[in-house]
């Protein structure tokens, strides 16, 4: 008992501290961006929030940038790992079940010509001691709760948003060198300079990123690749492209016809593979924060798309875990280019979340597919390439020694990245 209190309260140790003058001004800022550019919010449109309990100041300032640009009606959703944790570290497996009235009715809401802002902030080590079993009961039950909410978010059907806020446990592990209040002084210079919240005109510079963004995607759709070959002292890998992809970066355009950001920050262009077109091996280039727990020096062999070894130096049960959910999980869904000298990898750090550290990194991802990343009228036999899951996990296997080259029908071989860059 007395090891499970002590859990708690490293837990929520000054998870909110307070906000001066000068921070609300730069807050107000990021919220404005988020709404205005990531989740392009319209008048009378219906808008969904979901942020952190520690997030709460942050979370009225959204509330009301999200008014302000017209909205009808916001709804908001608290979450807290730590009340997650307690839930599992006490309840058990007898109580690893996620709440699905709550998606519900935030998918209820979504529907109405809604828009949905997502604020994530990691907790490092929130679940530690609590068995994989009940890890991973807890986990398949919110896959479960969050389907038809994730059907509609990764179909784009309707326009949203993913992006992050600091905390003190975040920043100490980002910066374990530095004093708590100077490592969460830190990570929020880091995050509002990757999304430009301290240059003069935010909006106008994400929108820079964004047509840089879509130059690259232009590129690429016109190579019209049918193969992916990579190779480096972590990956020997060839990934077949189904016939008429899109690349996809930047902002899209989701299926009510408004473009949204859906990641800030984001520096990744991406497409879809065929599902049992990856062959080889590739190894992690940076570690895998995983609903709260970390797996690295992991690798993965496919064989006919599918992975059929593995192995991970730290976090094996989870590993296991991602790739037991459902018969999707062990096929790619995502191919995404990411240069090493981007804003977000040029800060050399690993930020132990995915929406910094894939945007640092070439990567790739288990589990579902998008469908934006073929055209509409796209025949059923290629749809039918496309990998299907519950479970979407992006892993970094980017580094500076990293060659991929792009192969046309015609055998034509290009080189798309040399040691880590931009070649194409």
């Amino acid at each position: 008992m007395a090891q499970i209190k002590n859990q708690e309260a490293s837990a929520n140790m000054s998870l909110s501290p307070p906000l001066d003058a000068a921070m609300r001004k730069k807050l107000e800022r990021y919220a404005e961006l988020l709404v205005k550019l990531g989740s392009n919010v319209q008048k009378g449109q219906t808008v969904v929030i979901q942020a952190p309990t520690f997030a709460y100041e942050f979370l009225g300032m959204l509330v009301e940038a999200a008014y302000q640009a017209g909205a009808r009606r916001v709804y908001t959703e608290y979450s807290d790992d730590t009340l997650v944790a307690r839930q599992l570290r006490y309840g058990g497996l007898k109580e690893a079940t996620y709440p699905a009235y709550e998606m519900d009715f935030l998918l209820d809401k979504f529907r109405d010509n809604g828009t949905y802002i997502r604020i994530q902030s990691p907790l490092p080590d929130v679940f530690s001691g609590i068995p994989q079993e009940v890890l991973t009961a807890y986990q398949k039950s919110k896959t479960a709760a969050r389907k038809a909410m994730q059907d509609i978010v990764g179909d784009f059907k309707s326009t949203w948003v993913i992006a992050l806020y600091a905390n003190p446990r975040w920043a100490k592990q980002v910066y374990p060198q530095l004093p708590a209040e100077e490592a969460l002084e830190k990570l929020w210079e880091d995050l509002f300079t990757f999304t430009d919240v301290l240059k003069e005109d935010t909006l106008a510079a994400q929108e820079e990123r964004i047509r840089r963004c879509h130059q690259r995607v232009e590129t690429l759709n016109r190579a019209a690749f049918v193969k992916l070959v990579y190779q480096s002292p972590t990956a020997d890998l060839e990934i077949l492209l189904p016939e008429g992809h899109l690349w996809n970066g930047g902002a899209e355009t989701a299926g009510n016809g408004l473009r949204c950001m859906a990641n800030i920050p984001t520096e990744e262009v991406y497409t879809v593979p065929c599902k049992k077109g990856v062959s080889g091996w590739v190894r992690n280039t940076k570690p895998l924060l995983h609903d709260g727990i970390l797996i690295d020096d992991f690798e993965f062999t496919f064989k006919d798309g599918k992975v059929v070894e593995y192995r991970a130096g730290k976090g094996q049960a989870q590993l296991e875990a991602i790739l037991e959910a459902d018969e999707g999980a062990r096929y790619l869904g995502e191919v995404a280019l990411v240069s090493v000298d981007s804003p977000i990898a040029a800060s050399n750090r690993i930020y132990y979340t995915t929406l910094l550290d894939e945007n640092a990194s070439c990567h790739l991802a288990l589990g579902d597919s998008f469908s934006i990343a073929l055209p509409a009228d796209a025949p059923k036999e290629i749809r039918d390439q496309l990998n299907h899951s519950d479970k979407h996990v992006d892993f970094m296997i980017g580094s500076p020694e990293l060659d991929i080259a792009g192969i046309q029908k015609d055998g034509t071989r290009i080189p798309v990245f040399v040691k880590g860059r931009w070649a194409i």
